[in-house]
């Protein structure tokens, strides 16, 4: 066994009228850890403790009981964010995660069983819902995805309507099985919505998630690195350099429908040092070189002339010789 997703992590124990987070609920993960670490060193564990991620989410994540907590409010954050357009308060919820958590010690998610589907909450547009899967996919932490929100499956409503069968194909029962599943599946597989379909095509929901999985996978600055968030004139922009070990990167994403242009980052402080290149990781073309600032951040800088409605462009920032 590789781990365990534990529900309602915050009602194991209670004592008296303490029904939640008691004192010997923590105690029981202390000694809970202990154990299945001593089985299994890489052996995950995530809770779900719904609450603020500073003062309860973290206090179960501090490296002493389980390795990563479920942050419902930056989930809630980055769809908001997805569907009005700004990008403000999704700046604001990354910096109280990574003030709160040991790095990486959270896990972000953009919906759950229990929850709306994020297509449903987006009103079915394809492009909020590529943005907030560049959201989840770019920012610090672990990200969980709920299956069929990479293809865009829909429910709201009751919990069997959010937990209908995953849609592989446009056979018979979306291909989930031959036989007859315990809860119908949504009829919209037959009209592309399945894994066979969007695979078939480039500018499917399916394959901007995995051309972000891939990007992740490949460069360990958007896994681990130190979040750096940048200020820009544009409402809708949000604009982040993920710095590790081995490199430095720059995430743009477009929350709006409007193109920018000429959008100018500034970060007053941070580790760059000298002149970089700014070299494609998900977008067309390079980017402008950068200039560091003395304390290491930049100024005005303007990667691009224009980025598009709904645009995520992400660049490696490489030192310039």
């Amino acid at each position: 066994m590789d781990g365990l997703r534990l529900d309602g992590a915050k009602h194991l124990i209670e004592d008296a009228q303490v029904q939640q987070n008691s004192d010997a609920t923590h105690q029981w993960y202390q000694a809970f850890r202990t154990f299945y670490k001593q089985v299994n060193p890489q052996a995950l564990t995530v809770g779900e403790m719904f609450g603020d991620p500073s003062s309860v989410v973290a206090s179960y994540s501090a490296g002493d009981q389980l390795d990563l907590g479920f942050d419902f409010t930056l989930a809630t954050t980055f769809l908001n964010g997805a569907r009005a357009g700004r990008a403000s308060d999704v700046a604001k919820a990354l910096d109280a995660d990574v003030r709160a958590f040991k790095p990486a010690q959270f896990a972000t998610f953009l919906s759950n069983h229990d929850q709306n589907r994020v297509m449903s909450q987006l009103a079915g547009k394809l492009d909020k819902a590529r943005v907030a899967a560049a959201l989840l996919l770019t920012a610090p932490g672990v990200p969980f995805i709920y299956y069929g929100e990479e293809i865009g499956m829909v429910g709201l409503g009751a919990d069997d309507e959010k937990r209908t069968p995953m849609q592989w194909t446009a056979q018979a029962n979306a291909g989930f099985t031959t036989g007859s599943p315990w809860e119908l599946v949504n009829p919209d597989y037959v009209k592309g919505r399945n894994v066979a379909d969007e695979t078939a095509d480039p500018a499917s929901l399916l394959a901007t998630y995995r051309a972000l999985i891939q990007a992740r996978n490949q460069h360990a600055a958007l896994r681990v690195g130190d979040l750096y968030l940048a200020q820009t004139q544009a409402t809708s922009v949000l604009a982040s350099l993920r710095v590790s070990q081995a490199e430095t990167v720059l995430v743009l994403i477009n929350l709006g429908p409007d193109p920018v242009t000429g959008v100018k980052l500034t970060l007053a402080a941070g580790p760059l040092k000298n002149r970089y290149h700014a070299l494609p990781i998900l977008g067309a073309a390079p980017g402008a070189d950068l200039a560091a600032n003395g304390p290491g951040g930049f100024d005005d800088y303007q990667p691009t002339p224009t980025l598009p409605g709904y645009g995520v462009l992400i660049y490696q920032l490489q030192p310039a010789q």
